[in-house]
């Protein structure tokens, strides 16, 4: 017969490292529930103030955006119409004036042979208007060299300090003024194509921006919610300006043009050929106008 577990003797170094190890545990476990609960009082909730501030910059930063990519989008659509009109005008354009002078001369031609004909003089007087200032809109429009289309890059730099310092973000007056005046620089600077200014207004911008006006959460909070307003009325006037824009006779021409580029067709130079034609048989009227025949 064997002794029983129960009656064995115990060893007494065993039993104390036994009894060690469980107070090892408990200790332990006891420090992580402190830490939980010091860590659950230092992560307090923010107040209602900073909530409301937190919510506020969320917005504020995606107005932003969305003004600095309207700009960009208006900035880049004028200069897309700027460089079309440049080529309309220099190829369409020059021979719809060439077409509008013979057609003055023929009028012109007409009321010297019906000096009674007050309707013939006025149309006569008319058409010489015209063809001055098609003329002069041509001339104007091509005069100088051709303008590049800004890069990648370029439109980039010009969406980074749209959305810094638009001129809607203002606090103050003078803010609205130092503001407009960068914001005039990047926009000649854009339309220059001139990359090294437009670095140079964004270096100005982070040595010198922003102006800061009050300290607090509670300047803060009022300069986010007037800035809420001011960024939305932006955004509709932009979007104003885009839709009148593609409303114009250039922009559908533009259209018009790139689709049928796409199709394969070279739009203008089939208007340059049938504006050519009709040069032609003006220039038929012209020579029998001048031996008296209408």
């Amino acid at each position: 017969m064997w002794e029983s577990s129960s009656s064995a003797p115990r060893d007494p170094i065993v039993q104390g490292r036994r009894f060690e190890g469980v107070a090892n545990d408990q200790g332990r476990k006891m420090t992580m529930e402190r830490a939980g609960k010091l860590e659950v009082g230092l992560r307090r909730e923010p107040a209602p103030e900073e909530q409301e501030i937190i919510r506020k910059r969320e917005e504020v930063a995606g107005l932003r955006e969305r003004v600095a990519d309207l700009e960009l989008e208006w900035t880049a659509l004028q200069a897309e119409l700027d460089a079309f009109e440049r080529i309309y005008l220099s190829g369409v354009g020059r021979l719809y004036s060439e077409l509008d002078q013979i057609e003055a001369e023929i009028l012109a031609l007409f009321a010297q042979q019906s000096p009674k004909d007050p309707g013939l003089r006025e149309r006569a007087t008319a058409a010489r208007d015209h063809a001055f200032e098609t003329r002069s809109a041509v001339e104007e429009a091509t005069q100088g060299p051709d303008r590049e289309l800004p890069s990648a890059e370029l439109k980039q730099l010009f969406r980074e300090i749209a959305k810094r310092v638009h001129p809607d973000l203002a606090v103050d007056e003078e803010d609205r003024q130092r503001r407009e005046e960068l914001m005039r620089d990047a926009n000649l600077a854009y339309a220059a194509c001139d990359r090294d200014r437009l670095l140079a207004i964004l270096g100005r911008i982070e040595n010198e921006w922003p102006p800061v006006h009050g300290e607090g959460p509670g300047a803060e909070l009022i300069r986010l919610i007037r800035q809420i307003p001011q960024l939305n009325d932006r955004i509709k006037t932009i979007e104003r300006f885009l839709a009148d824009a593609r409303q114009t006779d250039l922009f559908q021409l533009m259209e018009a043009a790139r689709d049928a580029e796409t199709a394969g067709r070279d739009l203008l130079a089939e208007m340059n050929r049938d504006i050519g034609q009709r040069i032609r048989n003006a220039r038929e009227r012209l020579a029998r106008a001048r031996h008296g025949v209408k």
